[in-house]
């Protein structure tokens, strides 16, 4: 039963983050994966993460996910970093998930971010908080 919960839960984290953007109304963070892990370890049922995902989304006015238009690699990666366009977001998202996804995070973390954890606290929270947290 646990599992099943466990596995709705990646549903709802893994829909918000392949349907809606990271940012809406050009400045304001979204939050939803970072609620949906809160409720969950506050061991609040499925409905009421359902109910919680509804609300943040028509109360919050989320957006669509941008389409990636352009490829990150490990040649240009240090291109757009800093300058905080809403359209480097999913290219970047794709970019490391594919890496984490084919050497693990450690090793990814290792090589792209060499000061650790402590330097990366917020992009952690807002690049990918559902992968850290669930893996």
């Amino acid at each position: 039963m646990a599992s099943t919960r466990v596995q709705r839960i990646e549903e709802i984290i893994s829909h918000s983050r392949n349907t809606y953007h990271i940012q809406f109304m050009d400045y304001r963070a979204n939050h939803l994966s970072q609620g949906v892990i809160a409720l969950a370890r506050l061991d609040a049922n499925i409905d009421q993460i359902k109910r919680f995902e509804q609300e943040y989304v028509a109360k919050r006015g989320l957006e669509d996910k941008l389409p990636v238009t352009m490829e990150i690699t490990k040649e240009n990666f240090k291109d757009y970093i800093g300058t905080q366009k809403n359209e480097h977001y999913s290219p970047y998202l794709k970019y490391f998930s594919d890496l984490v996804s084919e050497r693990g995070w450690e090793s990814v973390l290792r090589e792209y971010y060499p000061g650790g954890y402590r330097r990366l606290c917020g992009l952690i929270i807002s690049w990918n908080y559902s992968y850290w947290t669930w893996n």
